[in-house]
């Protein structure tokens, strides 16, 4: 596992210590699951805490820590390559009340990737990356609204949509499963932003 993967994941660790510590006194906290990452093969998980009358704070972590391929792709190409980290800090305002009905987001993030052999939708980030290894870093921030529905006592859906603007560095290898370095370079990139979310309420 490379120094980028150990350090996020050690960064992520302590954030969540942190506010699972700070949800003692009774503040409310629900934990998520985005599933349009678990389409991908993405394990992921969101905390999101109460942290003003209409104002929510969320920390959504994936990670792909080894080619585990799309569960729906049946091909499943041993030159496939798709792994990565994700860490991605969010604020949200809701309109009527927290945790239902509209909101808007203004959220951060970072990842650390390595990815070949994928045909990217519309060329997103990458037009290349389906006959090449691109291994790198992305930082960006992105802006997003949504509705959530109640579904009962510890249960909501929400849905989101919005778009990020990121600024990526990273190497360039030959072919999707070699170590033949082609070329370093940076970039930036608007990438869209969606979550069909399951929520949990802890109290």
């Amino acid at each position: 596992m490379s120094k980028p993967f150990l350090r996020g994941i050690i960064v992520v660790v302590s954030i969540l210590s942190a506010g699972l510590l700070s949800s003692v006194n009774a503040q409310k906290l629900a934990i998520k699951n985005n599933l349009l990452y678990d389409v991908t093969g993405t394990p992921n998980i969101s905390l999101e805490l109460l942290t003003g009358e209409r104002w929510t704070t969320e920390l959504t972590l994936g990670f792909k820590p080894f080619p585990m391929y799309n569960p729906f792709d049946y091909r499943q190409d041993v030159d496939k390559r798709q792994k990565h980290l994700l860490i991605e800090p969010a604020l949200r305002y809701w309109i009527c009340s927290p945790w239902a009905e509209f909101f808007v987001s203004g959220n951060a993030f970072w990842t650390h990737y390595n990815i070949g052999g994928y045909k990217m939708p519309l060329g997103l980030m990458f037009t290349e990356v389906e006959n090449r290894r691109f291994q790198g870093d992305a930082i960006g921030a992105g802006l997003s609204a949504g509705y959530a529905w109640i579904l009962g006592k510890r249960w909501n859906f929400e849905v989101e949509l919005g778009v990020d603007l990121g600024y990526t560095w990273y190497d360039r290898y030959e072919c999707a499963h070699c170590g033949i370095l082609f070329g370093s370079e940076d970039k930036f990139f608007v990438t869209p932003k969606a979550g069909i979310n399951f929520v949990y309420f802890i109290k």
